[in-house]
């Protein structure tokens, strides 16, 4: 006899769980969503997150890192600093609001590079 989609569901992690977890994923920004990747092999909605979280992680360092070094340039350097602070503010919103979105049980992407983490999900 065929196991219908309710006992497969049964036998999987549990949703509230999941949530938790994909929320997780965003609380020590990379490190956390690397632990998941490890740990939590089992669940393609915790999966995402924690590979979108890893993901952004780079994005956001290389970003920054670009930021910073144009910040030591002559004349235009205190902008670039200027604009680091206003990334960083904004980055830490956006980061909170991502914790909130894997809560709540959404499949959020991130613009671009949530598309590439769902093809490495599947």
């Amino acid at each position: 006899m065929e196991q219908t989609d309710s006992t497969a569901q049964e036998k999987g992690p549990d949703r509230s769980q999941s949530r938790q977890l994909a929320a997780l994923a965003y609380f020590l920004v990379g490190l956390s969503g690397l632990l998941l990747l490890t740990f939590r092999r089992d669940d393609s909605f915790v999966r995402f997150h924690a590979l979108q979280s890893v993901v952004a992680t780079v994005a956001a360092l290389i970003l920054g890192l670009v930021l910073r070094i144009l910040g030591i340039l002559p004349l235009i350097g205190f902008l670039y600093l200027y604009l680091f602070r206003v990334y960083t503010a904004i980055l830490f919103v956006y980061w909170i609001f991502l914790m909130l979105r894997a809560y709540q049980g959404a499949r959020y992407k991130i613009p671009y590079l949530g598309n590439i983490v769902d093809r490495q999900v599947g």
